[in-house]
């Protein structure tokens, strides 16, 4: 099987429509190819952490808002103040991209989501049983990972304490002209049972947003940003 090369250098604009291009490509290849995929997942090939925490955001955006094939995005150098520049619906769009992942505890290794997130997509990687919700930890280097029983509000409160903490970590960045977009990865699944548009309002709401000109928060088939 051909090798499968990232195509987006930082610092130059590409096209929306190449970005779904690459998605769909991606995806297939994926398919085809178990162990590729398990690195990707767990964030090993040296491209992984810009796809999987900055562009997908931004093509789930993308897709929501109907932005057109000709529209065009650019990663932006590593230590900008901004991580991509979308140029889309006659205006420059300039986001700071962040994740947040659904933390059970409220202190620990287990509090942070993107910490348990990274645990069970290595666990994937080694052919291991790796189970939603908290009860997964690393013990002298040995990932274990146990179901976990809750009830929905336990997942409502992981997701919103995530929601949260990504607005307050980046907080003290300079947001003015700035579109804070947050990937809520894996949000829209656990909150079936709920309003999802509501909770993400309130978050937003209750973290203090105000440093920047939007939020827009993201996950698959959802998006929410403020008026």
């Amino acid at each position: 099987m051909t090798k499968l090369e990232f195509p987006f250098v930082r610092d130059q604009y590409y096209s929306i429509g190449a970005l779904r291009a690459f998605e769909l490509e991606l995806a297939t290849y994926r398919q085809r190819d178990q162990e590729f995929s398990g690195e990707l997942r767990s964030n090993r090939l040296p491209w992984a952490k810009a796809w999987n925490e900055e562009l997908v955001p931004i093509a789930l955006m993308a897709n929501q808002k109907c932005y057109a094939d000709r529209d065009a995005f650019r990663l932006m150098p590593e230590g900008h103040s901004t991580d991509v520049e979308i140029l889309a619906e006659n205006r420059r769009v300039a986001c700071q991209v962040t994740v947040a992942d659904p933390a059970w505890s409220e202190t620990g290794p287990g509090s942070s989501g993107s910490y348990l997130h990274h645990l069970r997509m290595e666990q994937l990687r080694q052919g291991g049983p790796a189970f939603g919700g908290g009860n997964t930890c690393k013990i002298d280097g040995t990932i274990i990972s146990e179901p976990h029983a809750r009830d929905a509000l336990d997942d409502l409160t992981a997701c919103r304490r995530r929601l949260v903490e990504a607005i307050e970590r980046k907080r003290s960045h300079e947001g003015k002209g700035t579109t804070l977009v947050i990937y809520a990865r894996g949000h829209r699944f656990l909150l079936i049972d709920f309003d999802m548009t509501e909770l993400v309002a309130g978050a937003v709401r209750d973290a203090d947003a105000q440093s920047f000109e939007r939020v827009c928060v993201v996950d698959d088939k959802f998006i929410w940003e403020t008026p």
